[in-house]
């Protein structure tokens, strides 16, 4: 057994922030869907995204530009399955009752369906029954390229989409 202050390392999980979503109203940049478990054992989904722009703060409280987010889902609630479906549903731009299990297995795949969207969320505040804060969070709609280039900063656009990523990302619209 080695006397390093790094013995177990190999063994350790990586410490990675969350910075959950607030209310507010955004334009964000999904970066990444995963499915996992907690230290608890519990199974979420988590989809971890960029503030592209904020188009309400919630009167300062809430979100800026370039604030990278995480909207957690937790397999426990209620709410979970229609969350992860109405999501879905507003990120493809498919009627609700089309998707599938399979859709919802696909989003969390390495492939990373999602990666890449650009959504508008409304987030609002909800008090618990235990009076605690939680934060609902609707996806609206996907945005198209012509939307991203009228709707956001141009020092975004260049940090956020580099080179000819709005140009690929037409021409992929235009095949479906």
């Amino acid at each position: 057994m080695s006397n390093s202050i790094f013995a177990g390392i190999s063994d350790a999980k990586a410490r990675t922030d969350a910075n959950y979503e607030r209310p507010g109203n955004y334009i964000e940049l999904i970066r990444r869907v995963k499915a996992d478990r907690s230290r608890k054992g519990e199974d979420f989904v988590a989809i971890e995204k960029t503030v592209l722009a904020v188009l309400d703060d919630d009167e300062g409280r809430g979100h800026r530009v370039g604030d990278e987010v995480t909207h957690m889902l937790m397999a426990k609630h209620d709410s979970f399955l229609g969350n992860i479906k109405a999501m879905i549903s507003a990120v493809f731009n498919v009627p609700a009752d089309q998707v599938s299990e399979s859709d919802a297995v696909e989003i969390c795949a390495d492939s990373q369906p999602m990666s890449g969207a650009v959504v508008e969320c409304t987030n609002r505040n909800q008090v618990t029954r235990r009076g605690t804060d939680f934060t609902i969070i609707n996806y609206k709609r996907s945005l198209t390229v012509a939307e991203i280039r009228q709707r956001l900063e141009p020092a975004v656009l260049a940090r956020y989409f580099p080179g000819d990523v709005l140009d690929r990302m037409e021409a992929a619209e235009q095949e479906d």
